[in-house]
């Protein structure tokens, strides 16, 4: 059986520092030991009678995000009073379910070729999401002249869904970053990963891709070592043959409550301020070391080296609110 499948343009991979375990400076908390299979949203087809979305890219996000919402609730990871609001505000029958037509339009989705990873996730870091009820559709409805593209995308959001989206972005900040294939494994214990492959390809139960690590369609990855996907199209949870069904880099999505906590770093973890002026420092016990740069990233360097090898220093960068926490010596040890 095949079934072409497209919607997922090709991925936009952003500057080293948007990679897993570089610079992006993403809290890391392990949520699921062997995937999020058992945290999965409802189904949601991207199709319906009259026409397909194309909209892969959000509906994966967005059931990405629903995916975290419920197990970070369980784990207590989130506040009781936003709990409460996401209950009142973000759930349809008790479980969080976002609304794809408004990240479908709002991201700037074409309606023939469909939109990247990138510019979805930044579509909801910066504009917010607002729940299912606020923008409704209808797959199945049998009235063509309701039930159509043309009409799908002819969408803006109401000012109570900008309220309610400004609010969510008040509680809480989205962030990704991309991770190469040898590292889903262990990546997908602390975020969920959208991936991509080309769809649709089955033969004895399992799907393949037939130009391996090529793409076209988006879709959550739920179970690594099993190549185990959550789709947008019946049936909705999938089984691909092997790694290189996929394309060979994911985009590790996770949220978080916006609060103004001290981060914890490591010693000789140097410091880039990615807000607020751009300087650098390095940390070491409990205080961010700044002098003139080569002479900083000198003895950053040979701190991180073990016989005269570098080893990989830790990097971590702080918005200019975190690194204000911090106080500051040069490599004298006099305060600045």
């Amino acid at each position: 059986m095949s079934m072409e499948i497209k919607g997922a343009l090709q991925p936009i991979i952003k500057p080293l520092s948007y990679e897993y375990n570089g610079m992006t400076g993403i809290e890391e908390t392990i949520l699921f030991e062997n995937g999020c299979i058992e945290y999965l949203p409802e189904n949601e087809s991207q199709i319906g009678l009259y026409f397909d979305s194309y909209g892969c890219v959000s509906f994966s996000f967005n059931n990405a995000i629903e995916t975290l919402i419920r197990r970070k609730i369980e784990l207590g990871l989130f506040s009781q009073k936003n709990i409460i609001w996401i209950n009142k505000n973000l759930c349809i029958n008790d479980i969080p379910n976002f609304s794809d037509r408004d990240l479908v339009v709002s991201s700037g989705t074409n309606p023939s070729l469909g939109n990247d990873g990138w510019t979805v996730f930044e579509t909801a870091k910066n504009k917010g999401l607002i729940c299912e009820s606020e923008a409704p559709w209808d797959f199945r409805e049998m009235n063509p002249s309701l039930n159509n593209k043309s009409l799908y995308y002819t969408y803006t959001r109401s000012n109570k869904s900008e309220e309610l989206a400004q609010e969510f972005l008040n509680r809480f900040e989205i962030k990704a970053e991309w991770v190469n294939r040898e590292d889903w494994e262990e990546a997908s214990k602390y975020g969920v990963l959208q991936v991509y492959t080309k769809a649709w390809y089955e033969r004895n139960g399992k799907y393949y891709n037939p130009i391996p690590n090529s793409s076209g369609h988006a879709i959550e990855l739920c179970r690594a070592l099993e190549h185990k996907i959550f789709d947008q199209y019946e049936p909705f949870i999938k089984e691909m043959e092997r790694d290189e069904d996929f394309y060979p880099m994911a985009l590790k999505i996770n949220i978080f409550e916006k609060t103004n906590m001290k981060p914890i770093l490591k010693n000789n973890t140097l410091i880039m301020m990615v807000t607020g002026g751009g300087n650098i420092g390095m940390y070491l016990d409990n205080k961010i070391i700044v002098d003139e740069p080569a002479k900083l990233l000198a003895v950053w360097f040979a701190r991180s080296s073990k016989n005269g090898a570098f080893t990989g220093g830790l990097v971590q960068s702080l918005t200019g609110e975190q690194w204000d926490m911090f106080p500051k010596t040069n490599l004298k040890g006099e305060t600045v």
